[in-house]
Formats: structure tokens, sequence, C-alpha cells
């Protein structure tokens, strides 16, 4: 699923390649925003041009399931290999591996938030409609058979970023408020069964929390937060982040990577700064079991840095791009770009 767990930590258990050498391009109908995902030998990604494609690992077309509407958001695949994923005609749809529609449920507003599933199953996504009857932005609680298990209004921002699960369950997601509401953005954690638990002021959310191994929850905004799982405040620090940049992830040492100003911070547990690697606007990277980093930028050019900041190698594609890659088994990294293309680097 998106950022590889639900935890968001975007770590992957496989290596990337040492040396990026493209294996093939596969050229979709529209721009290709969301993050592929990798599972029983198939590649799942999105399009902007209402498309699902499922590619073998040669980059062959398995098949294309139609929405009513753009994809922006990354498909998450089940356990049991049913693939979700949301579109912007206001569904989420569940998708049989043969590509044929299992089922689908339709929200008040358009998903852009990436699908996450629970461990028993349930699939949580929020939408970027107001909804009057539960007195705010929705996050829906659906069962793996499509029925609703809960919705709850939880802020009076756009819900566009994907939810997180902690190990014992608790969902975080973040809020755009806009000044004066409520809330005013903040990090809102919930019980699996949709009770809110508490909020925290943080600013303008527009990127997923993620959760380290011991409960804690980092969520970028022009700082990075770390909370710990009762709420209270760990740490902050400033990297002055904007919209666009992706979420927090965390390395298998426990260090933390966000986007900022400066391109690439590495933060250490503590929250004080590690190093910077320069950048013009990144993505979540996904990390390698060996710590290895790769991440897609604004300049069309995927990036691969050491886990000590330095620079392993670099792959140009031919546009911009706004979705983490992710990592197969066999070592290829796939990531999608603003000119149409799912590229496979080998």
């Amino acid at each position: 699923m998106f950022q590889q767990n639900p935890r968001h930590t975007g770590l992957s258990q496989f290596i990337g390649p040492s040396t990026p050498i493209l294996k093939w391009r596969f050229n979709t109908g529209g721009a290709v925003v969301s993050s592929p995902t990798v599972a029983f030998g198939t590649v799942y990604v999105g399009s902007t041009d209402g498309f699902l494609y499922a590619l073998n690992r040669e980059g062959h077309l398995k098949w294309k399931f139609a929405t009513g509407g753009p994809i922006v958001s990354s498909p998450a695949i089940s356990s049991q290999g049913v693939i979700y994923v949301g579109s912007s005609d206001h569904n989420l749809y569940a998708i049989n591996r043969d590509g044929s529609l299992r089922w689908k449920f339709t929200a008040i507003g358009p998903v852009f938030s990436a699908p996450t599933i629970g461990g028993d199953g349930t699939i949580y996504f929020g939408t970027v409609y107001f909804s009057d009857e539960l007195g705010g932005f929705p996050l829906y609680a659906v069962r793996p058979d499509g029925n609703l298990e809960w919705a709850i209004g939880i802020g009076y921002g756009e819900i566009d970023d994907s939810p997180a699960i902690a190990p014992d369950g608790t969902i975080y997601v973040g809020t755009d408020d806009p000044p004066g509401a409520p809330c005013s953005a903040c990090l809102i954690a919930l019980s699996p069964g949709g009770v809110m638990k508490w909020t925290s002021f943080t600013g303008f959310v527009s990127a997923s929390p993620s959760v380290g191994s011991d409960g804690t929850v980092y969520v970028g905004t022009r700082f990075v937060f770390a909370f710990r799982s009762d709420g209270s405040q760990m740490w902050n620090f400033t990297v002055n982040c904007c919209e666009g940049f992706g979420g927090p992830a965390i390395g298998p040492d426990g260090t933390i990577y966000a986007g900022g100003d400066r391109g690439l911070y590495a933060l250490r547990p503590d929250g004080t700064l590690n190093w910077t690697f320069p950048v013009n606007g990144l993505l979540s990277p996904a990390i390698g079991s060996d710590g290895v980093l790769y991440f897609g930028s604004f300049d069309g050019i995927v990036y691969a840095v050491h886990p000590d900041g330095t620079l392993f190698w670099k792959f140009a594609t031919g546009g911009l791009m706004r979705s983490p890659p992710a990592i197969d088994s066999d070592g290829t990294i796939y990531v999608g770009s603003n000119d149409g293309n799912l590229y496979a680097v080998d």
C-alpha cells in the first residue's frame, strides 16, 4: 500500500538496484501521480486517465480497469489479493486479481486519500467533500465485503492524505482545517471503532503521518512533529515544509526522513538533525532494507541516497514526480511520472 505498510514507514523488506538501468516504461493515457503497488508478481498503478493498470514484471499489460474519474491515490492490496483504489468519481473500488469488479463504495466526494488496510481487513480512507450529516470531512471505515463499518467527520479540512495505523490499532490522520475552524489543522487519533481519542494542533497537514515501531507518531507541516501515543508532543523540528512534499518515512535504524526547503532532512529519533540532501521538491522516500533511500523529485529525477546522506545514483525521467517509488522483491524500482509513464528501473 502507500508507503509500504499501514504504519506508512516507507520501509521495504527488499533492496533496490545498485545501478540505474531502464528495464522498461509503460505509457498510460494520463499523468501517473499515484504510487505504484506491487503484489503477487503484478504491478498496479493508477493514472489520471481514470484507469487502474495491472502489469507483469516485463511491463506487459495484463488488464486495465476503468473508473469514472482520474486516479491520484495509490492502490492497496489485501492479503487475499483484492485491489482497493479510490477515484475522483467519489468511489472506492474493490477489484479482483483478474480485473473484475468485486464491489464499489460511494463516498460523499472524490477519493484522493490512498486506502489503508487494517489488520482485520478494514479499509480506511477520507474524502475532500464536507458532510453536513457528519459535521466534518468524513473518514470512512469499510469492511472487506464493501459495507460501511463507520464514518466520522473529523474536521473542517479536506482529507486527501492516507491514514496511518499504529500497532495497537490507533488510526492517525491529519487535517488542513482553515483558520478559525475548531481544530484549525490538527493530527487526530481515533480508536479502531471510530472514537476520537485526542487531537493535537500541528498546523496545515498536507501529507500522511507515519508511526514508529515504538508507537511514536511523526507528521510533517512546516515542522516535523513527534508525538507520543497519548498525544503529548516529544519534539518538533523546523523544515519549512509546504504542500506537495511527502510525509515522513522511517529508516531501519529509526532515522526520520522528511522533505523541506533544503531538500531531504534526516533526523535522529531525538529530533536533532543528522544531515540534509539538496533536491528540488522531493516526495516521501521508499527505503530499502539496507537503508538506501529512493525518491522522485519535481525536477524529474529519481535519486538513490546512502543512509549517510551521500548520493548513490540518479536516473532521469521525462516529467516531475508526485509519488514515492515501490521496490519489488527482485530489486526493481517502479515509479510514475507526470509524463504519463510508469518506469521500471533495474
